[in-house]
């Protein structure tokens, strides 16, 4: 989202000659040789008449193409020929992006488990059902982005690595066989997928949850290793102190439970006799980001003051009790929405005077003015000006403004 502010001064402004002269024309007397009659009207404004060519206010005032005042009253609503104030500073402007947002502060607890295969005689083979088998995972920031100010849903890359390791304490040889319906169950809330194409060979990712959809073994004392990705979390109903708690902080407390069946063949396993076998349960979190959020963003746009001078104004203006009274000053200010929503905007433009006094115009409807809202992927142009009126075609007005002049 950038934001542009410039100036537009409009200045009308209204010479008036009167007087009176009676005279005898003689139609063979040529005025263009011998007489040059002058009007001075104040300082050195002056118009000669020693011609008969037509005569314009920009030869009268004498303005330069740097001069601030422009004829141009039809390029910014008012009538063809008018003289306006212009501006011609650069803009001012400034960004706001709220970038991705890195989880700094991630902790998974390991955790360990011992269970008993009893062997059936059938090849050395045993049988087992792991139950809810629970790990801790915290996933916190204590320096998020202050202008989110809630958040009901985030779209996320967290890389969770899921590492499983059995070792049956008997050293016999042999092999875990994970079947079909083993499932780790991520949080409820959070949406997974499976980016390893080894392990989307015998895994499928259902919503929160990594189910087994076909066995898979591994050696004794070899790790097995889950690799999934988080890519959105739902926080509309994540438990109190939780989410965004509070300004600049977030934080997940949840947990990982792991159930299923799980077969040991080994050649050493008799009928009837019993092996002990250790589950060791690690997950771990290398990388956590969020990458976009749904919520209220309210981000804090500050627009250098825009400073510029006023050049070339003719003469009679600078003489004692003359004054430039600009009619109906105007400010633009251009939003340009890159997001994929749309934004409420709501600001305060302050002008100073040479002795530091201020005067302050709201624009939005948190200061009980209009709302103006910026459609997703557009651009606008506020207009803020003194009578309200006298916008560009297709800008909007608001609010009007009252700036220090002389």
């Amino acid at each position: 989202m950038k934001h542009y502010l410039s100036g537009l001064l409009p200045l009308s402004m209204a010479l008036a000659l009167t007087g009176a002269a009676t005279s005898c024309v003689d139609h063979d007397y040529d005025l263009s040789k011998d007489i040059d009659l002058t009007i001075n009207v104040g300082g050195d404004l002056t118009v000669p008449t020693s011609s008969t060519d037509r005569y314009t206010m920009a030869q009268i005032l004498d303005l330069d193409e740097h001069s601030s005042i422009k004829p141009v009253g039809a390029e910014y609503g008012m009538a063809e020929g008018d003289y306006v104030l212009v501006q011609g500073a650069d803009p001012t402007n400034t960004s706001v992006s709220i970038p991705r947002q890195t989880m700094n502060d991630v902790e998974c607890n390991a955790t360990t488990v011992t269970v008993q295969f009893i062997g059936t005689g059938q090849g050395g083979t045993a049988k087992v059902t792991l139950n809810n088998l629970i790990n801790d995972v915290s996933i916190s920031e204590s320096e998020f982005d202050e202008s989110v100010k809630s958040l009901s849903h985030a779209t996320c890359d967290i890389d969770v690595n899921f590492r499983i390791t059995a070792k049956n304490l008997a050293s016999l040889a042999g092999d875990f066989t994970f079947e079909p319906g083993f499932t780790v169950n991520f949080p409820e809330y959070w949406t997974i997928k499976v980016t390893d194409a080894n392990l989307a060979s015998y895994t499928s990712a259902q919503g929160s949850k990594l189910v087994f959809t076909k066995s898979h073994s591994v050696s004794t004392g070899t790790t097995l290793n889950l690799p999934i990705k988080v890519t959105a979390i739902d926080l509309t109903n994540v438990p109190d102190g939780q989410g965004l708690y509070a300004p600049g902080r977030f934080r997940l407390e949840d947990k990982i439970v792991t159930s299923g069946p799980v077969t040991f063949t080994s050649a050493g396993l008799p009928a009837g006799q019993n092996v002990n076998v250790d589950f060791e349960i690690n997950p771990e979190v290398p990388t956590a980001e969020i990458l976009t959020v749904t919520g209220c963003i309210d981000p804090n746009v500050t627009i250098d003051p825009s400073q510029f001078a006023i050049n070339d104004v003719p003469d009679f203006l600078k003489e004692p009790g003359n004054n430039l009274d600009i009619e109906n000053p105007r400010v633009l200010l251009t939003v340009t929405n890159d997001s994929p929503v749309e934004i409420n905007v709501n600001c305060r433009l302050i002008a100073f005077d040479e002795n530091g006094d201020t005067q302050e115009v709201w624009i939005g409807s948190d200061h009980d003015t209009a709302p103006v809202t910026i459609a997703a992927s557009t651009t606008s142009v506020i207009c803020v000006s003194r009578t309200g009126e006298g916008a560009p075609q297709g800008v909007i007005v608001v609010g009007r403004l009252f700036l220090f002049y002389s």
